[in-house]
């Protein structure tokens, strides 16, 4: 049988070589490689959560002064929320 076996892997723990000739990877292309793989986990996460029903669409995007968070345990009030984030203030 053929069996397939998935590894995640943090980007960070990714390391880029572009071309093996040359000494070292151009940081320019590795910081693009990076924001990409960003890019596309950000994607991914965003199907995920409208697949469970917590976003109404995976390209939405919220105003910058608009703070998202989903499951949370159904007994937390509004006076829970402010409590646990008025220490970003």
């Amino acid at each position: 049988t053929d069996e397939t076996i998935q590894v995640r892997v943090p980007v960070e723990e990714v390391n880029v070589n572009v071309n093996d000739d040359e000494e070292g990877v151009d940081p320019l292309q590795e910081e693009k490689f990076r924001q990409e793989i960003q890019r596309k986990e950000d994607k991914s996460r965003a199907v995920v959560l409208e697949m469970l029903g917590d976003l109404p669409d995976a390209d939405i995007t919220a105003p910058e002064n608009v703070l998202f968070i989903c499951k949370l345990n159904a007994v937390t009030t509004d006076e829970d929320l402010q409590l646990i984030l008025s220490r970003f203030d």
